[in-house]
């Protein structure tokens, strides 16, 4: 709400124009809580400039920039985000959810509309890049599927659109061997994956929570 008059939506007039700097010991960005928020912001008209964001959150760092324009009434947002040493445990709390172990890293460059989650959800398109490290995912057997089961890294690259994450390029490497892996993950953890072994194609589906390797 303080962001929308700030920026004078419904009305015709704009923000006087400011430039400084943000504390906070607490923010919360959607269902995720940020720590320890510190960051350099700018407005002119009805364009924030935020040059930076930082914070810990997800048991690691996170790190922000981009801007929002609201001159056509819905606020356009453009973000590169990055995210460093987050826990897959902490994460998959946020949505009460058990999503395995390990560590990753993250970057995405995004555009989208509007002011509520679930409007910027809807509407968020770009890039997007993850490493999991030291990773298992929940419930896969050790012996059944050794590369799932615990595997020294996970990397992938894509594309963000229509509520889903597209893995286009990476894989799993455990061991020294590289499986790869391409398929999509809904905003919804709905996962739709294929994992390409030397013993042939291996699909994951189900949840992020509760994956099923056949």
């Amino acid at each position: 709400e303080i962001l929308k008059n700030a920026l004078g939506e419904g009305s015709g007039g704009a923000w006087p124009p400011m430039r400084g700097t943000i504390e906070a010991s607490s923010l919360e960005l959607g269902k995720m809580a940020v720590q320890d928020v510190t960051g350099s912001v700018a407005v002119e008209g009805k364009k924030l400039t935020i040059a930076s964001l930082d914070g810990a959150a997800l048991g690691g760092k996170l790190h922000a920039s981009g801007t929002m324009e609201a001159s056509s009434g819905t606020p356009q947002w453009a973000l590169d985000v990055r995210v460093s040493g987050a826990s897959l445990q902490d994460a998959g709390t946020i949505f009460g959810e058990g999503w395995g172990t390990g560590t990753a890293a993250a970057e995405a460059k995004l555009t989208m509309s509007g002011y509520s989650a679930e409007d910027l959800a809807g509407s968020a398109s770009g890039d997007f890049h993850f490493i999991w490290q030291n990773g298992v995912l929940p419930g896969v057997s050790h012996v059944s599927q050794p590369a799932l089961g615990h595997f020294d890294r996970w990397l992938a690259t894509g594309s963000v659109s229509d509520r889903t994450l597209s893995l286009t390029t990476g894989g799993v490497t455990r061991a020294g061997r590289t499986d790869a892996v391409r398929g999509t993950i809904a905003f919804n953890r709905n996962v739709n994956l294929t994992m390409e072994t030397r013993h042939g194609r291996v699909r994951i589906s189900g949840t992020l929570e509760h994956p099923t390797v056949h």
